[in-house]
C-alpha cells in the first residue's frame, strides 16, 4: 500500500512557497524532526538548536544534512539568540518540551512571535499550571505537590478520595516515568519509594533498575483520580486564536500498578464531545499563556464537565506522520507551521473525515528482547500503517513504568471499524504469547 511521505514537497500553492525564510527549531527531537521538513515544503530553511553535542545520547543527535546549520546552546540565551540573528532566524518553534522554555526565551531576545516567558513555568511545571488555571477559572483536580513522603500520606487521608495517582511535577517526566495508580496507604509509601529510586523498593517494582533516580530529590504530585472519558486534543495556536487539529479517545491499561495510555482512537470531525473539549482546551490554553504553536493536552470529560490535566506546549509525539497523512491529510507539525506561515488559510480550513485510524501502545512487565518472527507477523498485518519508537527486531528491552521506556506504539488505519478491531486483537494476542523473549 502506497502512502503519502511527509518529506516530499507535494503541492503547496506558489504564492506561500515565494514567501522564504530561516526557522530556528529548538531541541528538534522525536516528531519534532519533522517541523525541519515542514519548513522545508514551505521554501524555508531551518536551523537546529540543541544542547551540546557531547550532553546528547545519540537518539537526539540531528541529522545535519536537514539543517542548514546547528547551533549549541551552552546556557547563554542572549548568545544563542544572536547566533541566530546573524542567521537571519524569522522564526522559532520547540520541537519537544526539552525545548519549550529556550524556545520561548529566544524568540523573545529576537522579537519573534512566541509564548510569554514570565508564565513559563505553568508551561513546564504540572504543579504551577494548576495554580494559574484555578487562579483563571479553569476547574482543576485536587492535587498536592510535595517532596515529603508523610506530607502526602497526611494529605491524601485528609482529602479521602480514593484512588490516587502519584507522577512527578514535571510534565516531561511524568510521561516519561508513568503515574502509578494508589488505593490505600500502603500503595502510596511503594509507589512513592518505587518513583524516587529507594533501595528500600520491592523488587518486583525494579527489575532492572532501581525506580526512576532521575525523580530522586525531585516533587512529585499526589492527584485525585477522577472518573470520565479520557481524551487526548491537538491544537495550534496563532496570536492567541487556537484551532484543534484532532480529538482522541484514550483507553490506559494498567501494567504493575502503573497506568499507561493502551489505546487511542481518532475521532471524526463534529463528534458528540468536540465542542465542549474544544471551549475548555482554549480556554486552558489561554489562561497558561500558549498563544503561539502547537501542544498537547489531556482533558478527562466527568459528569460535572471536563477536567484539564496536562498541557504541553509540544507536537504530539506518539504519532507517525506517514499514517496520519493517509488517514487524514495531515499531522500534528504539519498544522503548526502552517499556523505559523500561514495563519488564516489553516483557521479557516475545513476539517477533513479521516478514516478509522487507532494507536496502540506496547508494554512489558519485565525485560528481553523483540522477538524477530513475531515483530514481523505483527508489522505485516493488514492495517499497520505506522510504528512509533525503537520497533527493530531483536532490540533490548526494559520493564514499561511509562512511554519512555515502551518498546513502541503502532498506528492502525482502515476504511472499516471491524478491520482495525480484528488487529488489535492480533496485536494483543502476539504480544501476551510471543513478542517478548527474555533470552536471546
Amino acid at each position: 500500500m502506497s502512502h503519502p511521505d511527509p518529506r516530499q514537497p507535494d503541492a503547496i500553492p506558489p504564492e506561500l512557497r515565494a514567501r522564504r525564510g530561516v526557522a530556528a527549531i529548538v531541541a528538534p527531537f522525536g516528531t519534532g524532526r519533522f517541523y525541519a521538513t515542514e519548513f522545508r515544503r514551505r521554501g524555508w530553511s531551518s536551523i537546529a538548536v540543541t544542547p551540546p553535542y557531547t550532553t546528547l545520547p545519540p537518539k537526539h543527535r540531528v541529522h545535519h544534512d536537514d539543517f542548514l546549520h546547528v547551533v549549541e546552546d551552552h546556557g547563554d540565551v542572549a548568545r544563542t539568540a544572536e547566533a541566530l540573528r546573524q542567521r537571519d532566524v524569522q522564526a522559532v518553534v520547540a520541537g519537544s518540551e526539552l525545548g519549550v522554555p529556550l524556545a520561548a526565551a529566544l524568540a523573545h531576545h529576537l522579537g519573534l512571535p512566541g509564548n510569554p516567558v514570565p508564565t513559563g513555568d505553568a508551561r513546564r511545571d504540572r504543579a504551577a499550571a494548576r495554580d494559574t488555571l484555578a487562579d483563571a477559572g479553569v476547574p482543576v483536580v485536587p492535587t498536592l505537590c510535595t517532596d515529603d513522603l508523610e506530607e502526602a500520606v497526611a494529605w491524601a487521608a485528609r482529602n479521602g478520595r480514593r484512588p490516587y495517582t502519584l507522577g512527578s511535577a514535571s510534565h516531561s517526566a511524568a510521561r516519561d516515568s508513568g503515574e502509578r495508580v494508589c488505593t490505600d496507604h500502603d500503595d502510596l509509601v511503594r509507589a512513592w519509594q518505587a518513583m524516587r529510586g529507594s533501595p528500600f523498593a520491592p523488587p518486583e517494582d525494579t527489575p532492572e533498575a532501581p525506580g526512576h533516580p532521575a525523580l530522586a530529590g525531585t516533587p512529585l504530585l499526589l492527584r485525585a483520580e477522577v472518573t470520565g472519558a479520557r481524551y487526548l486534543v491537538n491544537t495550534v495556536s496563532y496570536a492567541g486564536h487556537h484551532r484543534v487539529t484532532e480529538i482522541w479517545a484514550e483507553h490506559r491499561m494498567g501494567r504493575a500498578g502503573v497506568m499507561l495510555c493502551g489505546r487511542a482512537d481518532l475521532l471524526p470531525p463534529g463528534s458528540a464531545v468536540a465542542g465542549v473539549l474544544t471551549d475548555h482546551v482554549s480556554r486552558a490554553l489561554t489562561a497558561l499563556g500558549i498563544a503561539y504553536g502547537a501542544a498537547h493536552s489531556e482533558i478527562v470529560l466527568t459528569d460535572d464537565g471536563p477536567l484539564l490535566l496536562t498541557t504541553e506546549p509540544r507536537p504530539d509525539s506518539g504519532i507517525d506522520p506517514v499514517a496520519l497523512l493517509w488517514a487524514t491529510g495531515s499531522y500534528h507539525a504539519r498544522d503548526a507551521v502552517a499556523a505559523l506561515l500561514d495563519p488564516l488559510s489553516l483557521m479557516d480550513r475545513p476539517t477533513r473525515a479521516p478514516k478509522y485510524t487507532c494507536r496502540i501502545v506496547l508494554a512489558t512487565d519485565r525485560g528481553g528482547f523483540l522477538n524477530t518472527a513475531v515483530l514481523q507477523q505483527i508489522l505485516s498485518l493488514p492495517t499497520i500503517t505506522g510504528t512509533v519508537g525503537h520497533l527493530v527486531p531483536g532490540s533490548r528491552l526494559h520493564r514499561t513504568p511509562g512511554l519512555l521506556t515502551s518498546p513502541g506504539a503502532l498506528i492502525l488505519v482502515a476504511d472499516d471499524q471491524t478491520e482495525i478491531e480484528r488487529d488489535v486483537q492480533a496485536v494483543r494476542i502476539l504480544e501476551r504469547d510471543g513478542l517478548y523473549q527474555w533470552q536471546r
